[in-house]
């Protein structure tokens, strides 16, 4: 594939959704840098260890649903704590070093594909932060890889960002070893690689407790702030059938209920949305209108997707009502919590 035919491709991908082109181009940078972190990690594996497990959003646009259509700037990872130990603290130099050896890779490819001068200078590593959980010895590390310049794009920024406390309890599902899906016609020449990804079912039930969780807060902005999490449950549930959610959802409760999470809470949202779900949603477009400005005149369906954030202009939502009565459906499979 020529340079051409590639920034052609991004243009025509961003106004067939009417955006800019710089979502198109960060989300194609976003499956390179994907690709090299997972080469990055499992050169850094010892024998039957299990690498950090890419989760959330990126997993679906990057392992099961290529059309899955909300753009996010984040790669997100879960792994054990036991993955860093043995090889220094938990601390930002080892995680800068991996991030500028995943954005050395993806320099690489990207030249060897289209010249020298396609990427130019190396990725910067910027903002590398510890942040503590609950005050224990585990963390979230944090950082974003920018590329200065790509093609005729610049200062393109990607947030990386691994949680240390994952834990494998009995009888979870494992992560997936998958391809990775990258929509732009040159995967071959740029030799893509696999992911380590949450299996789907996982991600599914992961989201429908975070927005639960969620909607359970005392603020109004936490209310609203996982809003893409009902859009990703609906859309999900499209595609696969999670025969193991009630399971999953079970365990994620019995684990955060161990730290400290308020279930009786989260509990009652679930009542209240089963309750009455067209009041619900009533409840939740209040919220949002009275803390988002510039709603005024807008429709329910205009004011939820307004909170879905990644969304092209131009997709075709499928309501507000549709989601809600999705949710319904999902949470009816879950509740009453055990």
């Amino acid at each position: 594939m020529t340079e051409r035919t590639l920034t052609e491709g991004f243009l025509e991908t961003a106004k067939s959704q009417g955006e800019s082109a710089q979502p198109v181009v960060r989300d194609y940078l976003m499956g390179l840098t994907a690709s090299a972190l997972s080469e990055v990690y499992n050169g850094e594996a010892r024998q039957n260890e299990t690498v950090p497990v890419l989760i959330g959003g990126i997993a679906l646009k990057k392992g099961y649903l290529i059309d899955f259509p909300r753009y996010t700037t984040d790669i997100d990872y879960s792994t054990q704590r036991t993955f860093f130990e043995g090889r220094g603290p938990l601390d930002a130099d080892y995680y800068r070093d991996r991030m500028q050896d995943a954005a050395s890779i993806v320099r690489e490819k990207v030249n060897k594909v289209y010249g020298s001068e396609a990427m130019s200078p190396n990725g910067i590593i910027m903002d590398v932060e510890r942040r503590l959980i609950r005050g224990g010895p585990l963390a979230t590390l944090r950082t974003h890889i920018k590329f200065p310049r790509f093609l005729k794009y610049d200062d393109l920024k990607i947030k990386v960002e691994t949680n240390t406390t994952r834990t494998e309890e009995h009888g979870a599902l494992p992560p997936r070893v998958l391809p990775l899906l990258h929509r732009y016609g040159d995967a071959k020449e740029l030799d893509m690689g696999t992911l380590t990804v949450e299996d789907i079912r996982k991600i599914h039930s992961d989201k429908l407790f975070a927005l639960m969780d969620r909607l359970s807060d005392t603020s109004d902005m936490a209310k609203t702030s996982r809003m893409k999490d009902i859009f990703d449950v609906w859309y999900i549930s499209q595609f696969y059938q999670n025969d193991r959610l009630p399971e999953l959802f079970d365990a994620r409760v019995q684990r955060e209920t161990k730290r400290g999470a308020n279930i009786e809470e989260i509990e009652g949202t679930i009542q209240r949305i089963l309750r009455d779900g067209d009041q619900f949603l009533k409840w939740l477009e209040d919220i949002i209108r009275q803390n988002i400005p510039g709603l005024d005149g807008k429709s329910t369906d205009e004011v939820v997707k307004r909170m879905v954030l990644g969304l092209p202009k131009k997709y075709n939502f499928p309501s507000a009502k549709v989601l809600v009565e999705n949710l319904v459906m999902e949470l009816q499979r879950v509740y009453p919590i055990r």
